[in-house]
């Protein structure tokens, strides 16, 4: 035995089983002479299993001619020569991705062999399978996306920008826009705006959504949204942007159309009662910062003498002919600057700001006189009106919106008490002498107790059954030698922490105890009960005890707490009242439903609805006065409807009158329907207060 050669194989088996990796020898015509124990875990069988036989029985039948081919061109050049990767099999029956080199040591009497290293690389193949597969997709879907879509390297360079980007800001296919193309392209007035938000996205990490104003190759101005996201690597930190383009040009445009159509009056295109309220507060702002001494600011409540009649004889068509014309006519009259405002019927508001005295607003309303006792021409022929108007002046800086318009109403009411045709601007001293002859809140007390107080009830009334599956409850006082007082009249004399408890504990406790159930048929459901609508005003649900005064009405009544649903308006919803939201969280834990009332005066957002705890809407009236007859009205409604369904709310609307608006309102996709079509559903027992069995059915197919 040659022991030189001994140990020479022996410090060369040393060398290949410390190696960190699978280590075979081979001989010329690649038959495995040695393996080390690695190859164990790489091939799952027992090292001299392999010994003796060919290297490429575990190789990957399509990798085999590759493999074989760099094996016999390493057989002719001593040295290191690296693989491709190639795939073997394991005994578990899978295929493991690798990467070897060889090393050509035949040179080597010695050794006489060549050595692959095998390193098994099956983890990052996969990583690097999946990275490339994402980045298809990711192309793919970004070519083929209708949004704009866009990356950026660390140092803000465009690397990517789909053809849909290229699209929308008018760049040519395939043009490859830069970073500066597209901020070119940006309105100068919006890109500071841009900068910031690009800048805040980067520092802070957290997506951001901005919208802004692009004008494209051809000249339009379109508005467009982005949404934007910093990319970032565990070792660099900052690695990038990508972000998201979308055309939103039609939604702006809808959007002020909707905001247009909620702060002005769909007949006149006059403001509206929210707006009119916005544009006073301004002016009492701007009054506040100036002298009052010289200029003031005054409120012209307007109604018209004899329109009735005009509705009466020639028809609502004639009667909103004239509405429109006197419109026009207050708009040529009034001094520039000043708001003219339609609060509905025949009702008009008019804010004068900057008045200098009452001579300035004796010549004012001399004008408008003027300008509605000029006939109205009409297809039936003239027709000639007048109106009364009442002035309220704002006194001192303690003077709100809604104390003005209440004074310029009083004065209205005493204008046409003398006889129309004429104004008269408000008197406080007036006002307190009729407001002595009023009922006390010892008198309503009394109501409380003595059982004076009376429930109305409107029916409620499902639009795909036509069944009454509700009643909302209106309370009447009738005091002693005077007519028939509303509630919400009443309610104005009880003080917050006095009667308002008792006043609307009786509303809730008599609606309670007085209902008698009976069975129904709801939409989208079987048999159910009726469920009984009631009004609650700011005072009642900022009062602290207004949860326990629910409580114990209900646990006083005869029905269950989910038969009750209290409506809330719009507008509370808008005055940020931090209890608020608590109260209502509180009252639905009772069970009773909630409803907003009065939707669509401009007040709420839909998106605001959605932090408080309620099941459905209301439309308003105004909503549905025109919704028979006007195009944009209906596709008003119609885009209220299909929005507040998407959130998993009901639609109610109010002030029904006639089967046209029925009809309409049904295929608009509302759900219930209130109002004075539907007054003769209930029999005269049932409006009374007491709600018996009733088969009527009031579906669009059944009633005319």
């Amino acid at each position: 035995m040659d022991l030189g050669l001994l140990a020479s194989e022996r410090r060369l088996a040393a060398l290949i089983e410390g190696w960190p990796d699978a280590v075979i020898l081979l001989d010329r015509s690649g038959i495995i002479r040695y393996q080390n124990a690695n190859v164990e875990a790489l091939f799952g069988y027992r090292r001299q299993d392999g010994v003796g036989r060919s290297f490429t029985e575990v190789v990957h039948p399509d990798d085999r001619a590759g493999i074989l081919e760099q094996f016999h061109e390493n057989l002719e050049r001593p040295g290191g020569f690296r693989l491709a990767q190639f795939r073997v099999l394991h005994t578990d029956a899978t295929w493991r991705h690798v990467e070897g080199h060889t090393l050509n040591i035949l040179s080597d009497p010695e050794v006489d062999g060549v050595l692959v290293m095998i390193r098994d690389v099956t983890d990052r193949h996969d990583v690097e399978r999946h990275l490339a597969e994402s980045e298809a997709r990711f192309r793919a879907l970004a070519t083929f996306t209708p949004v704009g879509i866009f990356s950026t390297s660390d140092d803000g360079r465009l690397d990517f920008v789909n053809p849909a980007l290229e699209r929308l800001y008018g760049f040519a296919p395939a043009s490859k826009p830069t970073a500066a193309d597209l901020a070119a392209r940006v309105e100068p007035d919006d890109m500071p705006g841009l900068r910031g938000a690009i800048a805040n996205a980067r520092t802070s990490g957290v997506a951001l959504r901005h919208e802004y104003r692009v004008r494209n190759s051809e000249g339009q101005i379109r508005w467009v949204s982005l949404g934007l996201a910093s990319i970032s690597d565990e070792r660099d930190g900052f690695a990038g942007m990508v972000g998201m383009i979308s055309d939103v040009t039609d939604r702006m445009h809808f959007e002020h159309d909707l905001q247009y159509q909620a702060t002005h009056d769909s007949l006149t295109g006059l403001p509206n009662r929210s707006l009119l309220v916005d544009r006073l507060r301004q002016a009492l702002t701007r009054l506040d910062r100036r002298d009052r001494r010289d200029r003031t600011l005054a409120v012209m409540f307007l109604d018209l003498d004899g329109f009735k009649a005009v509705n009466d004889t020639f028809g609502h068509e004639a009667g909103d002919q004239v509405l429109v014309a006197t419109a026009l006519r207050l708009v040529d009259v009034v001094r520039a600057g000043d708001t003219v405002a339609r609060l509905g019927g025949d009702e008009f508001v008019l804010v004068c700001d900057e008045v200098a005295g009452t001579d300035e607003l004796e010549q004012i309303a001399a004008r408008i006189a003027a300008a509605l006792n000029r006939p109205f021409a009409l297809a039936a022929g003239e027709v000639g009106i007048s109106a009364s108007i009442g002035i309220a002046l704002a006194q001192d800086g303690d003077d709100t919106a809604d104390a003005l318009l209440r004074d310029a109403d009083f004065a209205l009411h005493h204008a046409k008490r003398r006889g129309k045709n004429c104004h008269e601007v408000f008197d406080e001293a007036r006002r307190r002498r009729s407001s002595s002859g009023l009922c006390g809140e010892s008198d309503l007390a009394c109501a409380v107790e003595d059982g004076d107080l009376a429930l109305r009830w409107e029916p409620i009334v499902a639009f795909d059954s036509g069944a009454v599956v509700g009643l909302e409850a209106t309370p009447r006082w009738r005091g002693a030698g005077r007519d028939e007082l509303p509630g919400d009249e009443a309610l104005g004399i009880a003080p917050p922490a006095g009667l308002l408890s008792s006043f609307h504990a009786w509303i809730i406790g008599d609606t309670a105890r007085r209902v008698v159930v009976v069975p129904g048929t709801s939409p989208g459901a079987g048999p159910s009960e009726r469920r009984i609508h009631v009004n609650v005003g700011s005072r009642l649900l900022g009062h602290p005890s207004v949860v326990d005064l629910v409580r114990r009405a209900l646990e006083l009544s005869e029905i269950g707490a989910s038969q009750v649903v209290l409506e809330v308006s719009e507008r509370l919803l808008t005055e940020q009242e931090p209890r608020l939201e608590t109260t209502l969280e509180h009252l639905s834990a009772l069970g009773v439903g909630l409803v907003v009332g009065e939707y669509g005066s401009g007040y709420a957002s839909l998106a605001r609805l959605r932090h408080f705890p309620v099941e459905g809407l209301k439309l308003s009236r105004t909503l549905v006065a025109g919704v028979a007859r006007d195009a944009r009205q209906a596709a008003t409604v119609r885009s209220l409807v299909d929005m507040a369904h998407a959130m998993e709310y009901t639609v109610g609307v109010t002030g029904v009158e006639s089967y046209d608006q029925v009809v309409t309102l049904h295929t608009l996709g509302c759900d219930l329907a209130q109002g004075p079509y539907f007054a003769d559903v209930l029999s005269p027992v049932e409006r009374q207060g007491r709600v018996q069995p009733s088969g009527s059915k009031t579906s669009p197919s059944t009633v005319r």
